[in-house]
Protein backbone atom coordinates (compact mmCIF):
# COMPACT_ATOMS: atom_id res chain seq x y z
CA UNK A 1 0.00 0.00 0.00
CA UNK A 2 1.74 2.73 -1.27
CA UNK A 3 0.54 6.96 -1.77
CA UNK A 4 2.24 9.15 -3.97
CA UNK A 5 1.48 12.43 -3.51
CA UNK A 6 2.00 15.33 -6.15
CA UNK A 7 0.73 18.85 -7.24
CA UNK A 8 2.10 17.86 -11.33
CA UNK A 9 1.09 15.20 -13.01
CA UNK A 10 3.74 14.11 -15.22
CA UNK A 11 2.81 12.13 -18.19
CA UNK A 12 5.99 10.10 -18.53
CA UNK A 13 6.69 9.77 -14.74
CA UNK A 14 3.07 8.70 -14.71
CA UNK A 15 3.60 5.57 -17.28
CA UNK A 16 6.88 5.13 -15.72
CA UNK A 17 4.49 4.42 -12.28
CA UNK A 18 1.88 2.09 -14.42
CA UNK A 19 4.59 -0.10 -15.70
CA UNK A 20 6.74 -0.29 -12.41
CA UNK A 21 7.25 -3.80 -11.67
CA UNK A 22 6.05 -5.02 -15.60
CA UNK A 23 8.85 -4.66 -17.32
CA UNK A 24 11.04 -3.54 -14.74
CA UNK A 25 12.21 -5.14 -11.63
CA UNK A 26 11.52 -3.95 -8.08
CA UNK A 27 15.35 -4.34 -7.45
CA UNK A 28 15.45 -1.79 -10.44
CA UNK A 29 13.87 0.86 -8.46
CA UNK A 30 16.54 2.18 -5.81
CA UNK A 31 14.11 2.70 -2.84
CA UNK A 32 12.38 -0.34 -3.52
CA UNK A 33 15.98 -1.78 -3.03
CA UNK A 34 17.40 -0.32 -0.52
CA UNK A 35 14.27 -0.24 1.63
CA UNK A 36 14.24 -4.31 1.26
CA UNK A 37 17.53 -4.18 2.19
CA UNK A 38 16.82 -3.04 5.46
CA UNK A 39 15.65 -4.84 8.39
CA UNK A 40 14.79 -1.37 9.82
CA UNK A 41 10.44 -1.44 11.06
CA UNK A 42 10.50 2.82 10.14
CA UNK A 43 12.66 3.83 7.19
CA UNK A 44 12.41 7.37 5.45
CA UNK A 45 14.47 7.91 1.92
CA UNK A 46 15.19 10.66 -0.31
CA UNK A 47 17.02 10.58 -3.35
CA UNK A 48 19.94 11.50 -1.91
CA UNK A 49 19.52 8.73 0.34
CA UNK A 50 19.38 6.24 -2.26
CA UNK A 51 21.37 7.85 -4.74
CA UNK A 52 24.48 9.56 -2.97
CA UNK A 53 26.98 9.10 -6.06
CA UNK A 54 27.55 8.35 -9.76
CA UNK A 55 28.35 4.93 -8.78
CA UNK A 56 24.43 4.32 -7.13
CA UNK A 57 23.21 6.34 -10.47
CA UNK A 58 24.75 3.77 -12.67
CA UNK A 59 23.82 0.82 -10.74
CA UNK A 60 19.73 2.04 -11.49
CA UNK A 61 20.44 3.32 -14.87
CA UNK A 62 16.70 2.46 -16.29
CA UNK A 63 15.02 4.51 -12.92
CA UNK A 64 17.70 7.12 -13.66
CA UNK A 65 16.92 7.82 -17.41
CA UNK A 66 13.05 7.46 -16.36
CA UNK A 67 14.03 9.93 -13.71
CA UNK A 68 15.79 12.58 -15.92
CA UNK A 69 13.02 12.03 -18.76
CA UNK A 70 10.30 12.52 -16.32
CA UNK A 71 11.88 15.57 -15.04
CA UNK A 72 11.92 14.40 -11.46
CA UNK A 73 13.40 17.00 -9.35
CA UNK A 74 13.78 15.34 -6.03
CA UNK A 75 11.48 12.43 -3.87
CA UNK A 76 10.88 10.86 -0.77
CA UNK A 77 9.43 7.91 0.57
CA UNK A 78 8.41 6.59 3.65
CA UNK A 79 7.61 3.35 4.83
CA UNK A 80 6.31 1.08 7.77
CA UNK A 81 6.72 -2.59 7.67
CA UNK A 82 3.40 -4.81 9.21
CA UNK A 83 4.94 -8.06 10.29
CA UNK A 84 2.54 -10.49 10.98
CA UNK A 85 3.45 -14.09 10.99
CA UNK A 86 4.94 -15.26 7.45
CA UNK A 87 3.93 -11.44 5.88
CA UNK A 88 6.12 -8.76 5.33
CA UNK A 89 4.34 -5.78 4.17
CA UNK A 90 4.65 -2.19 3.93
CA UNK A 91 2.18 1.29 4.24
CA UNK A 92 3.81 4.05 3.76
CA UNK A 93 3.76 7.48 1.77
CA UNK A 94 5.91 8.99 -0.93
CA UNK A 95 6.35 12.61 -2.16
CA UNK A 96 7.43 13.57 -6.00
CA UNK A 97 8.56 16.99 -6.71
CA UNK A 98 9.15 17.76 -10.19
CA UNK A 99 10.78 20.78 -12.79
CA UNK A 100 12.09 23.85 -10.75
CA UNK A 101 10.55 22.09 -7.35
CA UNK A 102 14.16 21.39 -6.28
CA UNK A 103 15.14 19.16 -3.02
CA UNK A 104 12.49 17.73 -0.72
CA UNK A 105 13.09 20.06 2.54
CA UNK A 106 13.42 18.49 6.18
CA UNK A 107 10.05 20.24 6.51
CA UNK A 108 7.98 18.13 4.21
CA UNK A 109 10.38 14.99 4.90
CA UNK A 110 9.42 15.19 8.53
CA UNK A 111 5.51 15.68 7.19
CA UNK A 112 6.04 12.28 5.26
CA UNK A 113 7.67 10.20 7.79
CA UNK A 114 5.22 11.48 10.60
CA UNK A 115 2.26 10.61 8.05
CA UNK A 116 4.05 6.82 7.64
CA UNK A 117 3.58 6.46 11.40
CA UNK A 118 0.26 8.05 11.59
CA UNK A 119 -0.52 5.53 8.70
CA UNK A 120 0.99 2.52 10.86
CA UNK A 121 -0.65 3.22 14.14
CA UNK A 122 -4.06 2.72 12.48
CA UNK A 123 -3.29 -0.44 10.64
CA UNK A 124 -1.56 -1.83 13.91
CA UNK A 125 -4.48 -1.03 16.48
CA UNK A 126 -6.70 -2.79 14.03
CA UNK A 127 -8.62 0.22 12.54
CA UNK A 128 -7.38 -0.73 9.21
CA UNK A 129 -7.08 -4.61 8.14
CA UNK A 130 -4.49 -4.79 4.91
CA UNK A 131 -6.54 -7.19 2.61
CA UNK A 132 -4.67 -10.49 1.73
CA UNK A 133 -2.98 -10.13 -1.99
CA UNK A 134 -4.50 -13.19 -3.40
CA UNK A 135 -7.61 -12.73 -1.43
CA UNK A 136 -9.74 -15.08 0.79
CA UNK A 137 -8.49 -18.60 -0.77
CA UNK A 138 -4.70 -18.49 0.32
CA UNK A 139 -2.12 -20.16 -1.94
CA UNK A 140 -0.03 -23.30 -1.22
CA UNK A 141 3.20 -22.45 0.38
CA UNK A 142 5.13 -23.21 -2.82
CA UNK A 143 3.08 -21.45 -4.62
CA UNK A 144 3.46 -18.51 -2.33
CA UNK A 145 7.27 -18.37 -2.40
CA UNK A 146 7.14 -18.58 -6.46
CA UNK A 147 4.32 -15.72 -6.38
CA UNK A 148 6.50 -13.78 -4.05
CA UNK A 149 9.78 -14.09 -6.35
CA UNK A 150 7.78 -13.12 -9.31
CA UNK A 151 6.12 -9.94 -7.72
CA UNK A 152 9.62 -9.04 -6.76
CA UNK A 153 10.62 -9.26 -10.25
CA UNK A 154 12.85 -12.85 -10.17
CA UNK A 155 12.78 -15.09 -13.44
CA UNK A 156 12.94 -18.35 -13.11
CA UNK A 157 16.11 -19.00 -13.15
CA UNK A 158 16.52 -16.85 -10.57
CA UNK A 159 13.81 -18.19 -8.28
CA UNK A 160 14.93 -22.02 -9.35
CA UNK A 161 18.41 -21.16 -7.71
CA UNK A 162 16.91 -19.42 -4.30
CA UNK A 163 14.29 -22.60 -3.77
CA UNK A 164 16.94 -25.08 -4.78
CA UNK A 165 14.42 -25.85 -7.57
CA UNK A 166 14.75 -27.31 -11.53
CA UNK A 167 14.09 -24.78 -14.09
CA UNK A 168 11.15 -26.74 -15.13
CA UNK A 169 9.18 -27.02 -11.60
CA UNK A 170 9.70 -23.56 -11.46
CA UNK A 171 8.18 -23.52 -14.46
CA UNK A 172 5.23 -25.65 -14.11
CA UNK A 173 4.53 -23.78 -10.80
CA UNK A 174 4.31 -20.44 -12.39
CA UNK A 175 1.98 -22.08 -14.55
CA UNK A 176 -0.10 -23.37 -11.76
CA UNK A 177 -0.43 -20.01 -10.26
CA UNK A 178 -1.46 -18.40 -13.28
CA UNK A 179 -4.26 -20.95 -13.19
CA UNK A 180 -5.17 -20.32 -9.87
CA UNK A 181 -5.23 -16.65 -9.94
CA UNK A 182 -6.68 -16.29 -13.15
CA UNK A 183 -4.07 -14.96 -15.41
CA UNK A 184 -3.48 -15.19 -18.93
CA UNK A 185 0.36 -14.57 -18.11
CA UNK A 186 3.19 -12.40 -16.03
CA UNK A 187 2.05 -9.13 -17.16
CA UNK A 188 -1.25 -9.82 -16.22
CA UNK A 189 -0.33 -10.95 -13.18
CA UNK A 190 2.28 -8.01 -12.27
CA UNK A 191 -0.45 -5.29 -13.45
CA UNK A 192 -2.64 -6.57 -11.12
CA UNK A 193 -0.94 -7.57 -7.90
CA UNK A 194 1.67 -4.75 -8.14
CA UNK A 195 -1.08 -2.48 -9.20
CA UNK A 196 -3.26 -3.58 -5.93
CA UNK A 197 -0.37 -3.00 -3.74
CA UNK A 198 0.07 0.59 -5.25
CA UNK A 199 -3.53 1.76 -4.81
Amino acid sequence: THQTLTREKDPIFLKYMAEFGVHLPLSADPFCDVSSRHADALQTWTFTDVLPDRSAERRYGPFMDLRHAGRVSDGVMSLCRERAGATDRAVGVGMHQFGDAGRVSARRRALVRFATIEIGNIVERGHVTLPSITGSNPLPARLQQVFDRLLAGLAPKSIARELGLSVWTVRDHVQRLYRFLDVSGRDELMARFVGRARE
